[in-house]
C-alpha cells in the first residue's frame, strides 16, 4: 500500500540523514584533503545501492521463508480443501512484480540517500570541519 512504501521511504531517509550528520566531520575533513564533491556523490550512491539491493534481497527471503511457514502451518491444521491447488509465492508469473519491486526499492534507497548527500555537498568545508568542536 501507499502508506507502507512511504513509510519506508520515510526510514531510509531519516536513518541515511542521521548516519550523514554523525558524520559531519569526518566529510569535511575528507573535502579539505582534497576529496571532491563528486566523489562524495559517490559514496552516497553506492552507499544507496547497497542498502536498496540488500534490503530488497533480504525482503525476498523473509518474506518466502514466512510464506513456507504460513503454509506449512495451515496445511498442518487442514485449512486447504483435499486437492486445491495452491501455488507458492515464488512462482515464474510473479518475477515482473519482483523486477519492478526490486528497481521501486533501489531507486527509493538512492533518493533517499542522495537527500542526504546534497546537505554535505552544500556545506563549506569549514562548517563541517567545526561541528566536531561544537
Amino acid at each position: 500500500s501507499a502508506g507502507s512504501i512511504l513509510s519506508g521511504i520515510a526510514v531510509v531517509i531519516i536513518t541515511t540523514w542521521m548516519n550523514t550528520m554523525r558524520r559531519r566531520f569526518e566529510f569535511g575533513n575528507f573535502k579539505g584533503n582534497g576529496g571532491s564533491n563528486g566523489d562524495i556523490w559517490g559514496m552516497f550512491l553506492m552507499q544507496g545501492l547497497f542498502i536498496g539491493i540488500t534490503a530488497s534481497l533480504l525482503g525476498f527471503v523473509v518474506a518466502n521463508i514466512g510464506e513456507l511457514g504460513l503454509r506449512y502451518l495451515l496445511e498442518a491444521v487442514n485449512f486447504f480443501k483435499e486437492g486445491e491447488i495452491t501455488t507458492l509465492l515464488v512462482h515464474p508469473r510473479n518475477w515482473p512484480l519482483y523486477a519492478r519491486t526490486f528497481l521501486g526499492c533501489v531507486i527509493l534507497s538512492v533518493i533517499g540517500v542522495m537527500i542526504s548527500a546534497r546537505a554535505i555537498v552544500r556545506t563549506p568545508v569549514e562548517d563541517l570541519l567545526n561541528e566536531k568542536f561544537n
